[in-house]
């Protein structure tokens, strides 16, 4: 799963991404980098009422911030968590949020000699665990991720964090890995961007991956031909037919907004 990252201004364009699932909803740094400005939380709080967003960082000194974003309608609030720090820290901060509601934002995906670790410190008080990215190079390997996924438990949700600009941008065929290995992708991420927007985003540095093709990448099909076997339905949930998808009319659907199919008969 490919989780579109959007500095917390910039929610009101936000619900463009939700076909995506949830959204990041990040804090801007000060001019210093050292510390995030946490939003006042009734500038966000439309938003929050209608995505599925996760918001953060929050300091492990601002539990009072975080709790305010979660009653107004913020499913997830992620914490920064320097990995030096102990078990009993960790915990003693988080104690009185939900478990489910609350992430952790640590540092890279640690070696094996550090997994066991790692689960012991962030499991019992978060139920996702974020870990920062390197270069698109240096993507962690499957086997890393697995070990990672193994030692948090099925209960946690893992998720890798790029930086907000990549030289050499990760392909979708790469999200697709990460997620076969059970961890999202959370990124600078856009839905066909105009000539104009594409234009504007190449003279900031960021190449932001296309949604469509991560969400094809990520998904799985036993058919021979390839196609996604697809239930049309309406708003209510309600199944109308039954159609198929390749990889391209998944991609142009999320593009476009409908839904676009791939016709067998011609």
């Amino acid at each position: 799963m490919l989780i579109p990252r959007l500095l917390a201004t910039a929610h009101a364009d936000a619900g463009k991404f939700t076909v995506a699932g949830p959204v990041y909803l990040e804090f801007q740094s000060e001019a210093s980098g050292s510390t995030r400005i946490v939003l006042p939380v009734d500038e966000v709080k439309p938003a929050l009422k209608s995505l599925r967003a996760f918001v953060g960082p929050f300091g492990l000194h601002q539990v009072d911030s975080a709790a305010t974003y979660l009653d107004a309608g913020a499913a997830t609030v992620l914490f920064a968590v320097d990995p030096t720090l102990g078990p009993s820290e960790i915990s003693a901060a988080l104690a009185g949020l939900p478990r489910s509601r609350v992430g952790v934002l640590t540092g890279a995906v640690p070696s094996t000699e550090g997994v066991m670790t790692l689960g012991a410190e962030l499991v019992s008080r978060a139920g996702h665990v974020w870990f920062q990215a390197g270069a698109a190079e240096e993507l962690p390997s499957s086997s890393a991720l697995t070990a990672v996924k193994k030692a948090l438990g099925p209960e946690v949700t893992v998720a890798l964090v790029l930086p907000p600009s990549l030289e050499t941008p990760i392909a979708p065929d790469a999200v697709g890995r990460l997620h076969a290995a059970a961890c999202s992708v959370v990124g600078a991420a856009t839905i066909a961007p105009s000539a104009e927007e594409s234009a504007a985003l190449a003279a900031t540095g960021r190449q932001p991956l296309d949604i469509g093709s991560c969400f094809a990448a990520c998904a799985r099909s036993d058919r021979p031909d390839g196609l996604f076997a697809t239930v049309v339905a309406d708003e209510c949930g309600k199944a109308l037919g039954l159609v198929y998808s390749s990889s391209e009319s998944i991609a142009e659907a999320v593009r476009c907004g409908r839904g676009v199919y791939y016709s067998r008969s011609r």
